[in-house]
């Protein structure tokens, strides 16, 4: 728009005009951005709140796996010498 119809140079006026709607649409597109930016922060925070808790989860899972495996080994253990004592093996 900086130029009429006729290709003549644009005026002063017309050209203080295009450059306030510039600035508009720079506050605008400027607020958007800011708006998507927090939302992408909650998403992330949300995101890192489920694999925290993932992750709690799985160091919990393997402590009771190594406990159970321990737990086992003794019952084996016990099951060796009851059977020792019963002469089965």
């Amino acid at each position: 728009m900086p130029q009429n119809q006729l290709n003549k140079p644009a005026s002063k006026k017309d050209l203080i005009h295009l450059e306030l709607r510039t600035d508009r649409k720079f506050e605008v597109l400027k607020r958007e951005m800011e708006a998507h930016r927090q939302e992408t922060t909650n998403t992330f925070q949300q995101i890192m709140t489920i694999l925290d808790n993932i992750a709690q989860t799985v160091q919990r899972l393997d402590q009771e796996r190594i406990f159970t495996i321990r737990w086992v080994e003794r019952i084996e253990k016990e099951i060796e010498g009851i059977k020792k004592h019963l002469k089965l093996s």
